[in-house]
């Protein structure tokens, strides 16, 4: 497993949510299986201490995406979530349609590192986001999926 594989992946997730198939359960099922790659990838790549720069999004360009996002995705939506450690904390409430486009962010830029910088400042990315922002947003968003998916 290397850094092609993560990009491969990243790449693979941002097909998806660009272009998801026409049915309901064919797009969960497919975001699943994605999902599970991008965290398998995770633990099979190799982080440096290269630094790293990425461009910015605005605000507007987020709001847009998570339109369109919406539409592709039009079963999904708010989700309760447990997000501390402390088991008499209140669940949350999970966005699925903001967890896509947080994840689509984040791998845009991994895969704008890996065409602009180099795989390494690509891995770097890569697993420090998914350590501290989408990888939350990832398994999250799995556990969502997988009650839709599986639970009658």
């Amino acid at each position: 497993m290397s850094e092609s594989d993560m990009i491969a992946a990243a790449e693979a997730y941002l097909s998806l949510v660009d272009a998801p198939p026409n049915s309901s359960e064919a797009r969960l099922s497919a975001l699943a299986e994605t999902l599970d790659r991008l965290a398998f990838v995770y633990h099979r790549v190799t982080e440096t201490d290269l630094h790293y720069e990425v461009p910015d999004r605005s605000h507007d360009v987020y709001q847009a995406a998570h339109k369109a996002m919406g539409r592709r995705f039009p079963e999904l939506g708010f989700y309760a979530v447990a997000t501390s450690k402390d088991i008499t904390a209140p669940p949350m409430t999970g966005d699925a349609i903001d967890d896509l486009v947080d994840i689509a962010d984040e791998l845009q830029q991994v895969q704008w590192l890996w065409d602009n910088k180099s795989p390494e400042a690509a891995g770097n990315l890569f697993r420090a986001g998914y350590r501290l922002h989408w990888g939350r947003h990832l398994q999250d968003l799995r556990g969502h999926l997988h009650a839709l998916l599986q639970e009658p």
